[in-house]
């Protein structure tokens, strides 16, 4: 593929479609959040601007080249940040979402590398 990846969802970022896959990732996985609309939304755009970044070069996997960057990386790498910036988090609330986190990642482990990696 000679156009990144990042700057195509970043192209498919303003629509219905993009939103959806947030949003059903969320919910598939069973985040805490996902029924709440303000949370989703903050989502919504922080992986659109962590798909900025990665276009920039910014890589935020040692595992997977910005070039390469995709939605559920992005979208795991946002939840995994909002986790060490939440203060105020029960510890039920906290363990709920770190339940997120691990069970993403295991789901879809070929997210977090490099395509390369998986001939």
């Amino acid at each position: 593929m000679s156009e990144e990846l990042p700057l195509i969802l970043l192209r498919f970022s303003s629509t219905f479609e993009y939103e959806l896959l947030v949003r059903l990732c969320l919910k598939q996985w069973n985040h805490p959040n996902a029924d709440d609309e303000i949370y989703c939304n903050s989502v919504v755009e922080s992986v659109t601007e962590v798909l900025r970044e990665a276009i920039d070069g910014r890589q935020h996997f040692e595992q997977l080249p910005a070039a390469n960057m995709n939605l559920v990386a992005a979208l795991w790498y946002v939840e995994s940040n909002a986790q060490i910036d939440s203060y105020g988090l029960t510890e039920t609330e906290f363990n709920l979402r770190q339940s997120w986190l691990r069970d993403i990642r295991r789901a879809l482990p070929s997210c977090f590398c490099t395509p390369s990696e998986l001939l």
